[in-house]
């Protein structure tokens, strides 16, 4: 009897200790995001841009891109319909 409650002891000190470390391990994670943010933050900081407008930021910049990769492609095809009369021949 006493060697079964000597194993759960020891079964529930492993248990914790396994929760310990893995508790120490989510508390450095933890330190290293907000580490990560910080320095995320400042960056922002610098570039004159708020982090809290970071997602309307990047919405902005991809239409703004959307928008000139479509210019261009128009442009492009213009340009070949310009041509496409004198290129026939070749």
């Amino acid at each position: 009897m006493d060697n079964d409650r000597r194993e759960k002891l020891n079964a529930v000190i492993k248990r914790r200790d396994s929760l310990k470390e893995s508790l120490q391990r989510a508390q450095g994670r933890k330190e290293a995001a907000t580490k990560e943010l910080a320095s995320v933050e400042e960056e922002c900081k610098k570039r004159n841009l708020s982090p809290d407008q970071l997602n309307a930021m990047i919405t902005k910049l991809r239409t703004k891109y959307d928008s000139e990769v479509q210019a261009i492609s128009d442009q492009i095809k213009t340009a070949e319909e310009a041509l496409k009369p004198f290129m026939e021949g070749t």
